[in-house]
């Protein structure tokens, strides 16, 4: 639609709404999945030796202990952002449901705070943590990556975020019973 641009012309620009389509101006506008706010979980070990947690918390910070890796990640933590400290492993025994003879991956989530600054070298964030006493198990939906953003965009994603920084519990049977995990923990899977 050409326009001819006069003085006079520029008052009248919101008439350009009756040139945007009816369904389309109709049509919900969704956030993308980009737009959503950003969670993080992070690994508190160096070389999966070494635990850092408690100089974490001492020093109001968090150290991403790989070199060279990760960096952009990092430095896309954003001062506001919730991050939690976690260990990720796998389990067979002593677990709050039946894993049916499975092992069963875990996230021990050790502290959470609120990121408070961030230098943008890749390496480092300052952190307001608070230590959680005693420390909580999340099961099935993990990650092992030393960072790991997560964002509301399923209700796995949700689930977590609500148990991690909200104190939320888990429901066992809903991921049980998810098609990725069913065959394996679901109500019909066989014993092992």
């Amino acid at each position: 639609y050409p326009v001819e641009i006069t003085e006079a012309g520029l008052k009248e620009i919101p008439a350009y709404q009756e040139y945007v389509p009816t369904k389309r101006a109709q049509t919900p506008v969704t956030v993308g999945t980009d737009q959503l706010p950003s969670y993080w979980f992070a690994g508190a070990c160096f070389d999966s030796v070494d635990d850092q947690t408690e100089r974490f918390l001492a020093d109001g910070c968090w150290v991403n202990g790989n070199k060279g890796k990760y960096l952009d990640v990092v430095r896309a933590m954003k001062p506001g952002e919730r991050i939690a400290l976690k260990a990720a492993f796998t389990r067979k025994h002593d677990l709050p449901f039946d894993p049916k003879g499975n092992r069963v991956s875990v996230m021990a989530i050790k502290a959470t705070g609120t990121i408070t600054h961030n230098p943008g070298d890749g390496n480092n964030i300052d952190v307001d943590w608070d230590p959680v006493q005693p420390v909580r198990e999340w099961y099935f939906y993990t990650n092992q990556r030393t960072i790991w953003r997560v964002r509301e965009n399923d209700w796995k994603a949700k689930a977590l975020i609500d148990f991690t920084f909200n104190g939320a519990e888990q429901d066992y049977d809903q991921f049980r019973n998810a098609p990725y995990w069913a065959e394996r923990f679901g109500d019909e899977a066989p014993q092992v």
